[in-house]
């Protein structure tokens, strides 16, 4: 019996698969290799198999499947399930100390994982019992957690599940008696430690074979060696042939998604040289945020990965849209909640245009209830079809059912989604996405019947009781889906790292808060508790020793390659703010100062413009026929952003109506006001009437909903029109026009169209533009900051349309604010009455502002039939208010700029 012990990369797992080799070179089979997880598992047996050995599947294994044939009496309770008897024992008796929290889902998960923590450890409600007899501090919390866990237990009993480390002791006792058969052989590798309920196993299974372990040298498994040493074990120093340090770089990006970009560039420039995907492997510290991030980026880089990693069964497509549609259902078929489940592409219509012209057709009507209104708003025989289905849910409301029925019609769920049609040369992509499809209905199946599993079986219960165990159930389960492909880039986080050798490995996210996390101390059971517990026997890690482990981690992560290892890590947030680098840096910094006399190399990365313009010479002449005349807001939205543009005023994209609460928003304000002026200038009949008319037009036309709030701002709206009545400038003589259309040519074929909201004109054929705009003082100084910067062009390009149709003589241009105060500020030749107001100037000063605002224009229309597509935001801070955002890439370059200037 032996345990090889060493740091990371010394050697420890080389040797044990050197074993493993030998055995199999004899013929062996009266051997196993137990490791932590089926990946890890997966990984060796492809190993061996790439090194030519055969050798039967089941050679190497968990140590969970390794034990199953002696726990056969003792399935082991469900992950997802474990959260669920949690909420049922807070329910039915919460202790005084939980009472305010336990209806709480965060808090009922650490209620979960801290009973996880005692059972996996060996610690049954009834050595806890012992325990916390002699005392310990928190008392009163450790004995209301004692209640919950005597609570489970008994749920546990009931349901036939047992924890895992009863089902290790089961097994343990087992083979004692009856042995391990033709085992006589038996390796663990890949384990961090190994706690009381293993050992116990271990002193077991060597009483029929012979056992080699690899166990690494850190604090977290001085326990497990110690107790090893006293079963017997000899203890060894992993001796084996040093390997080469790999050539080291770190990469400090700009910002996170340029981080994730650069890695794939790099894999892309090794697999030139000749490397192949699979000897490339990416460590994360955890899931969050590189992920998505770079399951975006090698997609999008036509990388193949294999990411090991399982997902959320919640999160999964099939799952939300199951769910979504049983929400619906229980909400009476609110129209919102059901168009979310008809929006989902597992719906077969929510990636139809039928689809999105029925999501705007029904929110304009919000709110709403009813299968038979959404029919209404559309013909489509898809439509239909699918609410047809819908319907055959909503007598489940009324019933009860046992748990075990609720279960049974839960799987006709399925018949919901639409089975793909199979046919021959399928995609790699498309068949990834059913096996994808076929493990989540699995799962979510089996979640279903591990939730009926857990109620009461006889008792029949309302859906809605069931729903909620079901939601719990589904909300803990987690999906693997079975990827075989063997030429990936492998992503994977430290923990399955361990096991791992690749030529080269990036190792991303290398911040403080990241890579290392930060462990606080445990909401139920403090540190000193903890300290108190592990005195008695028990090992529960305290926040400190959980921020040790973080070093260890990191030492895993970084002795991963055998060739190339890549550190990175954004040297800016999404606000550009500084990021603090990992403190572990300076290690590595020091190790390779001590090892080569230098430190790694920091290679900063070169950013890559995305293309600017369209390539395509039809759509560019598409581009050149669409916009040969402009209108001024279209040209002032391409001078804010390209993207912005081409996305509105190009593809001619709709921003999705508003709520009903949202409704009578600004816009719409600002229609109602507009409306209210011309028809007030028009009429000539009192503000009163003219506002009341269009305000009740525009809020029937819209679906504004009655109360305070919409009271409250026909009041404000009625308030501000009556104060610009009363200290509006209209010098003697002059006509007033409003809501006038014009249309002239600027020049080099370019034409402009728009309604101009107010002109005044003099005897003498002089004219005043006013552009209203329903804000207050700061809004308009932000239009004049914009006019200034060359954003806003309308005013003046109104004025100079006024002097080429009409002839008339420029002699000011406005922006009138309405809301709050009259607020008017611009430029004009000195006119009487408008002393101290806006900026006073010279005729030809005045001329050549137009000139400018005409050039300025012209430029954006050639650019525009050039083709300019950027996502080039002028004014960032606008980007957040951007109707299209979600499917905008803007390079957040500007904003790390602005933070070093003012760092300096």
């Amino acid at each position: 019996m032996l345990v090889l012990s060493g740091p990371p990369g010394s050697g420890k797992s080389r040797q044990i698969l050197e074993r493993v080799r030998a055995a199999l070179r004899l013929g062996a089979t009266d051997f196993r290799l137990l490791v932590p997880t089926a990946t890890m598992a997966e990984h060796l047996r492809h190993q061996m198999a790439r090194e030519g050995f055969l050798l039967r599947p089941g050679l190497i294994m968990t140590l969970s499947r390794f034990i199953a044939p002696w726990v056969q009496d003792y399935p082991e309770v469900p992950p997802a399930c474990l959260e669920l008897l949690v909420d049922r024992a807070l329910a039915a008796r919460a202790p005084e100390w939980f009472a305010r929290v336990a209806r709480l889902p965060g808090f009922q998960a650490s209620l979960a994982e801290l009973i996880e923590e005692f059972s996996s450890g060996g610690c049954d409600c009834w050595r806890l019992t012992q325990i916390l007899e002699a005392g310990v501090p928190d008392a009163p919390l450790a004995a209301a957690f004692l209640a919950v866990y005597q609570d489970v237990e008994r749920e546990l009993l009931r349901c036939g599940w047992a924890p895992r480390a009863a089902r290790l002791r089961c097994a343990a006792e087992e083979i004692r008696s009856r042995g391990m058969g033709l085992i006589h052989q038996v390796f663990l590798d890949g384990f961090f430690t190994l706690r009381e309920p293993e050992l116990n196993l271990l002193d077991a299974i060597h009483t029929h074979a012979d056992i080699t372990i690899a166990l690494p040298s850190w604090e977290g498994s001085a326990q497990a060696r110690a107790s090893l040493a006293g079963l017997g074990f000899l203890q060894r120093e992993a001796n084996g042939a040093p390997r080469g340090a790999p050539r080291t770089t770190l990469v400090p990006a700009s910002t996170i998604d340029q981080e994730v970009e650069e890695i794939a560039r790099r894999i892309l420039e090794q697999v030139e040289q000749g490397r192949q995907f699979r000897e490339i492997g990416i460590v994360l510290r955890g899931r969050a945020p590189y992920l998505p991030l770079l399951r975006a980026a090698l997609e999008r880089f036509g990388i193949p990965a294999r990411f090991y990693f399982s997902e959320p069964l919640a999160s999964h497509s099939i799952v939300r849209y199951l769910c979504g549609v049983v929400k619906a259902m229980l909400g009476g078929w609110d129209h919102r909640a059901t168009l979310d489940a008809l929006k989902m592409a597992a719906s077969g219509f929510g990636t139809t245009p039928a689809c999105d012209r029925l999501e705007f057709a029904a929110m304009e009507r919000l709110p709403g209830q009813g299968l038979d209104g959404l029919r209404e708003l559309s013909d489509d025989p898809r439509l239909h079809a699918l609410l047809d289905r819908f319907a055959t849910l909503a007598p489940w409301a009324a019933l009860r059912r046992s748990p075990p029925q609720w279960a049974a019609a839960c799987k006709t769920l399925r018949g919901l989604v639409r089975p793909p049609v199979a046919g021959d040369a399928v995609p790699q992509e498309t068949a990834a996405i059913w096996r994808g499809q076929a493990a989540a209905f699995e799962a979510f199946e089996t979640a279903i019947e591990d939730a009926a599993r857990a109620l009461p079986a006889a008792e029949p219960i309302p859906f809605t009781e069931f729903w909620r165990a079901a939601t719990l159930a589904l909300g803990g389960a987690q999906l693997r889906v079975a990827d075989g492909r063997r030429n990936v880039v492998h992503v994977m986080d430290v923990y399955e790292a361990r096991q791992w050798e690749l030529q080269a490995v990036f190792v991303c996210g290398l911040l403080e808060k990241q890579f290392p996390l930060y462990h606080a101390s445990g909401p139920i059971l403090s540190d000193a508790a903890r300290r108190a517990l592990n005195q008695a026997g028990l090992s529960l890690q305290t926040a400190a020793a959980r921020q040790r482990e973080e070093e260890f981690l990191f030492e895993i992560a970084t002795t991963r390659a055998t060739s190339e290892l890549v550190l990175s890590y954004p040297r800016h947030n999404s606000k550009g703010e500084p990021n603090l680098p990992s403190f572990f840096l300076e290690k590595i910094a020091a190790a390779q100062e001590q090892a080569r006399g230098g430190i790694p190399a920091c290679v900063p990365l070169e950013g890559r413009p995305a293309s600017r313009y369209l390539e395509d010479q039809d759509l560019i002449d598409a581009m050149h026929a669409r916009h040969e005349t402009l209108r001024p807001s279209a040209i002032e939205s391409f001078l804010q952003c390209p993207f912005q543009f081409f996305v509105a005023h190009t593809l001619g994209l709709k921003e999705p109506p508003p709520r009903p609460d949202d409704r009578l928003g600004p816009l719409l304000q600002g229609q109602i006001v507009h409306q209210a002026l011309s028809e007030f200038e028009r009429t000539k009949e009192p503000m009163d009437a003219v506002f009341l008319r269009v305000f009740e037009q525009a809020c029937t036309r819209e679906r504004v909903p009655a109360g305070c709030r919409t009271e409250l701002a026909r009041l404000n709206m009625l308030r501000d029109l009556h104060r610009y009545l009363a200290e509006a400038v209209v010098p003697d003589g002059w006509k007033v026009s409003t809501e006038e259309s014009i249309r002239f040519p600027l020049g080099d074929g370019v034409g402009i169209s728009g309604r101009i909201d107010r002109f005044d004109v003099s005897r003498d054929g002089r004219a005043v533009v006013f552009d209203f705009k329903y804000r207050g003082a700061q809004g308009i100084r932000s239009r004049i900051q914009g006019y200034e910067a060359g954003r806003h062009v309308q005013g003046a390009l109104y004025l100079l349309g006024l002097n080429r149709v009409h002839g008339y003589t420029p002699a000011g241009m406005f922006y009138c604010g309405l809301r709050g105060a009259v607020n008017l500020d611009g430029w004009h030749i000195g006119l009487p009455g408008f002393e101290g107001v806006g900026t006073s100037c010279t005729p030809q000063a005045l001329w050549e502002q137009l000139e400018a605002a005409r050039a300025t224009a012209l430029r954006a229309a050639q650019e525009i039939r050039r083709g300019r597509v950027e996502a080039a935001p002028e004014d960032r801070e606008r980007c957040e208010r951007c109707a299209f955002l979600d499917v905008c890439h803007v390079v957040a370059t500007a904003a790390p700029a602005m933070a070093e200037g003012a760092a300096e």
